[in-house]
């Protein structure tokens, strides 16, 4: 540092050189996708203790690929208790994901294969599962929802495809808002 007529000046290296070293730390946290696989039996969704992965699936910094439950021979009924934010979800046969009234389940672009069953329970508050990205409903299972105005399958503007074999059935809304969808399977 020099000193001009009693001032003190600015060592402009030393500043970029501060700054350079900041910005480069905080890239090192870039967020990842964990893919997290239930453990097998019944339990709500919000457990921890019910994840392989040790963390309660839902997109904040890194994102999700869940697994229900990976093929594991063991009848799974998973709870939906919270509203949580995915990229991929992978239903089992027979395992079940089950919404509790007003839970939503957002899949984030990424892809949806259910071979068991999705239900969603509404008893009068929207209880929604929403599609954000060009999303394909795969597999040989089906969307059930209770009988209720309030479950909700929205788009949020892109297109859903349904693969032949999928079926959606039950009471509710299907695209509900903007979006559109491609059906190759059945809807009841």
């Amino acid at each position: 540092m020099c000193k001009l007529s009693g001032k003190r000046l600015i060592n402009w290296k030393t500043v970029f050189m501060a700054v350079v070293i900041i910005l480069a730390l905080q890239g090192t946290s870039m967020a990842v996708q964990i893919t997290a696989t239930w453990n097998g039996g019944a339990g709500n969704w919000s457990n921890i203790a019910n994840w392989d992965a040790g963390v309660v699936p839902n997109n904040v910094v890194d994102t999700y690929d869940v697994r229900i439950d990976n093929g594991n021979g063991t009848n799974s009924s998973v709870t939906l208790d919270m509203t949580a934010t995915i990229d991929k979800l992978t239903v089992d046969a027979p395992d079940s994901l089950n919404f509790n009234n007003g839970q939503d389940l957002t899949i984030a672009g990424g892809s949806v294969t259910n071979n068991g069953v999705i239900s969603m329970n509404s008893t009068g508050t929207a209880t929604d599962l929403k599609f954000n990205g060009g999303t394909i409903l795969d597999g040989g299972g089906k969307i059930v929802m209770s009988n209720n105005l309030q479950n909700r399958i929205l788009t949020n503007g892109f297109t859903l495809t349904q693969a032949a074999g999928h079926t959606i059935e039950g009471a509710g809304q299907l695209l509900a808002n903007i979006g559109g969808m491609i059906n190759n399977g059945t809807i009841r």
